[in-house]
């Protein structure tokens, strides 16, 4: 049985900015400048570099300033943590505070569970924080149109298809449309 328990949350003192949510066995924890060389690892790798946008290696130095454009109360990135291991990366990037917009995001860098209700117990407790306790009134995703997987996942979580721009898909979600369709993913948790 999944733990069916409110969203918990922690805030970072210091910054105020949310440092961890845990749900449905999940935990979704704020990447530190600490773990970023293990996310660079997984983000060059053949398996993950080949789903995303920006297909190139990633080097140390560009790694490091990244980190340094997102380390900010407009940025949630987040270790997907499993059991006690990290699994993947979550986020929802480039908050417009004014327009209450994001843009979501993950990876499943584990195989084992690539294929496993994982992903949505991470997503559920990421989105259901940034509608229903952050406020944001849309979400939107990007995705290639080979990554069958990530399609499939996106629809299951609310999000409607925009546009093609350029070989991508654009994709949105908002509160209604995450909302109709989380209730049967939570479903899925439960079984």
């Amino acid at each position: 049985m999944v733990d069916e328990s409110p969203l918990a949350y922690r805030f970072d003192e210091a910054t105020r900015i949310v440092a961890s949510l845990t749900r449905y066995g999940v935990s979704l924890a704020r990447l530190q400048a600490s773990d970023i060389e293990l996310l660079r690892y997984w983000r060059n790798h053949p398996s993950v570099r080949n789903v995303m946008l920006r297909r190139e290696i990633i080097t140390e130095e560009q790694q490091k300033k990244w980190f340094a454009s997102i380390d900010n109360e407009l940025n949630f990135y987040s270790l997907v943590v499993f059991e006690g291991n990290a699994i993947g990366v979550t986020n929802t990037k480039n908050v417009d505070l004014a327009t209450m917009t994001g843009e979501g995001g993950m990876f499943i860098w584990d195989k084992a569970h690539h294929r496993s209700i994982v992903p949505f117990r991470a997503a559920i407790s990421g989105m259901d924080w940034m509608f229903f306790e952050f406020g944001l009134q849309r979400m939107e995703a990007r995705v290639l149109p080979s990554n069958r997987r990530a399609l499939r996942y996106n629809t299951l979580l609310g999000y409607v298809f925009d546009r093609e721009e350029s070989g991508v898909l654009h994709f949105h979600a908002t509160p209604e449309t995450y909302s109709r369709q989380a209730d049967t993913v939570r479903e899925m948790l439960k079984g």
